[in-house]
């Protein structure tokens, strides 16, 4: 149960090099589209209004540059994710595929244009937070 006075998650902000193709790169993969835009930022969200990501155009020389490790996105059905995989490719995206069998859990791991890792999730049950923290999900 969730609580709405509560403090959630809004979003995630990320500085990128090239912020035309990384708006691309999400808005293809995510379904996302660009809500407001400046020279040299764009804030992406769902088609209902819903913050997800603010991208500003920024040099990322190193993986140091960055301070968000993943972006971690919840998928609710196998074959949903089996759709992220094929858009992966499509993007010409290298993805790979981690079953845990302990708590039924599926993750895909990529990476975006500028190499910030990007990981989708599926587990099985109702709430958003899986029984156990897959330790896929800290690798880099």
């Amino acid at each position: 149960m969730t609580n709405d006075t509560e403090p959630r998650i809004q979003g995630a902000v990320l500085h990128v090099s090239d912020l035309e193709r990384s708006i691309a790169f999400y808005t293809d993969l995510m379904g996302v589209e660009v809500a407001r835009r400046t020279a040299d930022a764009a804030i992406l969200a769902t088609r209902a209004g819903a913050f997800s990501l603010a991208l500003r155009q920024r040099p990322v020389r190193r993986v140091t540059d960055r301070t968000v490790q993943a972006l971690v996105w919840r998928v609710a059905t196998l074959d949903r994710l089996d759709r992220v995989e094929q858009q992966l490719a499509g993007l010409g995206a290298k993805s790979t595929r981690h079953v845990l069998a302990e708590d039924p859990t599926t993750l895909v791991s990529t990476w975006d244009p500028d190499g910030q890792r990007v990981v989708f999730v599926h587990h099985d049950g109702e709430q958003d937070v899986p029984r156990m923290i897959p330790p896929e999900v800290f690798w880099y």
